[in-house]
């Protein structure tokens, strides 16, 4: 993955692959993108707009994943092979790993009789126990009960290269018009906080970075306390804290996650060096 594959051009999101590589043992780099630290959420509604040129040997994917577990995912993917001229379309509902039987670890519906060289607008739609994918606001798959995500889910939009797609054989690119994940009127999930790199010792340049979920983005903000002294606030994501002001020794750090009118707390026992 290559950061300058990641660009906005003219307004639009950019993601490109190419063969510019300077690695023979993965001759393509594409871009990638994506909120984990930055946002996530339970529940919800997911919309993009974008549009995917065919190109054999690509895999263009806009999907959520769980928040610091592999599993479960929200799957938008564009597959293009070069057994089949035109792109294939593939909703997801990707709840596990083999060597569980592919049938008992997800669920997917996939089309290739849309042109998504042209924009087009994906959506998908979640709800406790419930799935589903719509494209152009005509619904393509609903998922319920197993499978569904009951925690936060943070986006990613990206490119693969080859794999069981094949090598492409041409530089190409995906463009994303627009971007947007909406709250469902009165469903709310819990508030949650997440420590990225908890550890039982830490050097004091080291930094602890936490991750907050399902509050009001605008006004959230994150307290780190040692013992009961506030040592900083933060309303920057994602949130870091320097352990430079601590001294060396053995530390009970709480953190504070609140939006001013919901707050959850994490505490972590550890040893500075």
């Amino acid at each position: 993955m290559s950061p300058a594959n990641a660009t906005l051009v003219n307004g639009a999101l950019r993601i490109r692959v190419d063969d510019t590589s300077t690695d023979p043992s993965y001759p393509y780099t594409s871009g990638y993108i994506e909120s984990l630290g930055t946002f996530a959420s339970t529940y919800g509604k997911v919309e993009f707009r974008a549009r995917f040129p065919y190109a054999a040997g690509v895999w263009h994917a806009m999907w959520g994943r769980a928040w610091f577990e592999a599993f479960p995912e929200i799957d938008i993917e564009i597959l293009n092979t070069a057994a089949i001229p035109r792109s294939q379309v593939y909703f997801v509902n990707h709840w596990a790993a083999p060597p569980i039987p592919a049938d008992e670890r997800r669920s997917y519906v996939t089309f290739s009789d849309t042109d998504v060289s042209t924009f087009h607008t994906y959506t998908v739609s979640w709800t406790p126990n419930h799935l589903e994918w719509a494209m152009d606001g005509v619904t393509k798959m609903q998922s319920s009960g197993q499978g569904v995500p009951t925690k936060p889910v943070y986006w990613i939009i990206n490119s693969w290269v080859g794999g069981w797609a094949g090598p492409p054989p041409v530089t190409t690119a995906f463009e994303v018009d627009y971007f947007r994940v909406y709250r469902v009127d009165g469903l709310i999930a819990d508030p949650e906080l997440h420590l990225v790199n908890p550890a039982a010792r830490y050097a004091r340049t080291d930094a602890i970075r936490v991750a907050a979920a399902n509050f009001d983005e605008v006004c959230a903000h994150v307290e780190m306390y040692d013992g009961g002294a506030l040592v900083k606030t933060t309303s920057t994501a994602p949130y870091r804290f320097s352990l430079a002001r601590l001294a060396s020794g053995p530390h009970q750090l709480t953190f504070v996650a609140t939006d001013g009118t919901r707050r959850t707390t994490t505490t972590l026992d550890t040893q500075i060096q």
